[in-house]
């Protein structure tokens, strides 16, 4: 199949989970025979932490440049190029508001379908960024989405919650709506010897560590996970949290870490390579995903988590909708929102059973190479691909 993957608002380059996804979905989606062309937002150094699109055959990788003056237009045009010279048969479009896809479906007559991995409106919300609009303005791009989901085939969301939500908010049928979890790749997130990951970090092998991945944002939650270190340490003085990531949260929580005396045993590791990820995870203990009050109306499919369970690691997450699969399967421990005893009481638990905490590891494992590795996942994508172009016989509607 010849799909048109459109990511137009993603810099690849980046480190940060919508990267990871999109890297991970279109390399799997080649693996498995699909020949897939992606465009993604331009970035200054195409050179630097690319060389794993080079090494995928099927793989075509192209940059949209952005244009101040007519960008729309102008992305169009260089996205309907590409798509004529590949001969696409779908367009597959991650983006809240996707007007290139609707606009390249109706010019080439192929049908496009929309991801949505997100509720927008919910993360500005956590973010406390204000956005005024005039209340007209507001309700004309509502009504240009609602077209634009009405006419797509399908619209793909990692969450059921996030699926609920936007079909109650544009009025969508029940059967326009696919639900696609997030997941990890299982290759690279493996078991790792713990003693040689903390060596190669240069972490103290006799010292217990807990991690967490991903982008420093209020939604996830770390602060609490540092509220929580006086109350760990007072029972196991010998354990430390590395937080890899970075954000618009790393100084304040850096200076919160300083404030509750526990800086020498918080890590902030930044940024690292996404080759390097694994061997932080499995330098650790246990991992975490303490994600905050907020996402009660998206729920999480946090690719965090299947990373953490790919390499074995027992999970420590917040009662979040979505993630429930985490105590039912037996692979981790879900706990209050924003409760810092109860985080602390958890990871005290796992900290001092090692059997328990490898059992817990051995089914996270299981699960996510069974489940919820992006093969996987790009199957589910491909199935769904291949049966909307086989069933796809009328042209696109326009406004009715």
């Amino acid at each position: 199949m010849k799909i048109l993957f459109l990511a137009l608002d993603i810099n690849i380059g980046n480190k940060t989970g919508d990267s990871i996804h999109v890297r991970e979905l279109a390399v799997s989606l080649a693996k498995l025979g699909n020949n897939v062309i992606l465009i993604t937002a331009d970035t200054k150094n195409k050179s630097s932490g690319l060389n794993w699109a080079k090494k995928i055959p099927n793989l075509h990788l192209f940059f949209n440049e952005r244009r101040q003056r007519f960008r729309n237009i102008s992305t169009l045009i260089y996205c309907r190029k590409i798509a004529k010279k590949y001969h696409v048969q779908i367009i597959y479009e991650r983006r809240p508001s996707p007007k290139i896809g609707f606009a390249l479906g109706r010019l080439l007559r192929i049908p496009f379908i929309v991801e949505i991995n997100a509720l927008v409106e919910e993360e500005i919300a956590l973010v406390g960024e204000r956005r005024e609009e005039i209340s007209v303005i507001k309700h004309i791009k509502k009504a240009f989405r609602r077209h634009f989901f009405k006419q797509a085939k399908r619209v793909v969301t990692v969450t059921r919650n996030i699926g609920n939500e936007i079909q109650r908010t544009y009025n969508l049928p029940d059967e326009k709506i696919g639900v696609i979890p997030n997941g990890a790749n299982t290759d690279l997130f493996k078991p790792i010897d713990l003693d040689t990951c903390k060596k190669r970090l240069d972490l103290d092998k006799d010292s217990r560590y807990i991690c967490f991945t991903g982008n420093l944002a209020p939604w996830q939650g770390v602060k609490y996970m540092i509220d929580a270190m006086p109350l760990i340490l007072a029972e196991i003085p010998d354990v430390t949290l590395v937080i890899v990531g970075g954000g618009t949260q790393k100084e304040a929580l850096e200076d919160r870490s300083r404030k509750l005396g526990v800086d020498k045993h918080v890590i902030f590791a930044g940024w690292v390579d996404y080759e390097k990820v694994p061997i932080y995870i499995n330098a650790s203990d246990i991992c975490v995903a303490p994600l905050s009050t907020g996402r009660e109306k998206s729920g999480s499919s946090a690719i965090k988590i299947y990373e953490y369970l790919a390499c074995g690691k027992p999970v420590i997450a917040s009662d979040v909708p979505s993630l429930e699969f985490l105590k039912k399967s037996g692979c981790g421990i879900i706990v209050p929102k924003d409760d810092v005893p109860a985080l602390a009481s958890a990871s005290i638990q796992l900290l001092s059973n090692p059997p328990h905490r490898a059992r817990l590891g051995q089914t996270g494992r299981k699960i996510v190479t069974e489940k919820y590795s992006w093969v996987s996942t790009a199957k589910k994508v491909t199935d769904l691909l291949e049966y909307t172009v086989k069933s796809d016989n009328s042209p696109l509607l326009f406004f009715r």
